[in-house]
């Protein structure tokens, strides 16, 4: 008697052990998906986020080539008015030159 209920024990404990093997194996299971797929969501965010700095670099980029080609427009078009001002300033010297000589 005490050995068979000695033995049934024995058995419920190694039942016992492997229900709970079983367990913390899904349980490491849930924790691996778990981590899986919040390392997937934080690699999207990641590559989202990447994504985005990349057309604002690049959009970036654009802007200062167009700037800098403005300043050189800009540039031409105010040489070009100094010189228009400087030949004008001596038509008009030069006229008032005549006109006081005459």
């Amino acid at each position: 008697n005490f050995s068979t209920v000695l033995n049934l024990h024995k058995q419920e404990v190694a039942d016992l052990k492997k229900v709970m093997r079983e367990l913390t194996s899904l349980n490491a299971n849930i924790d691996d998906t778990y981590e899986s797929v919040l390392k997937g969501e934080f690699d999207r965010m990641k590559a989202a986020y990447e994504s985005r700095i990349q057309v604002m670099q690049e959009d970036l980029k654009q802007q200062r080539k167009d700037f800098q080609a403005e300043v050189v427009d800009k540039t031409k078009t105010i040489r070009y008015l100094a010189e228009t001002v400087d030949k004008l300033t001596r038509r008009i010297q030069k006229l008032r030159g005549k006109n006081d000589s005459s």
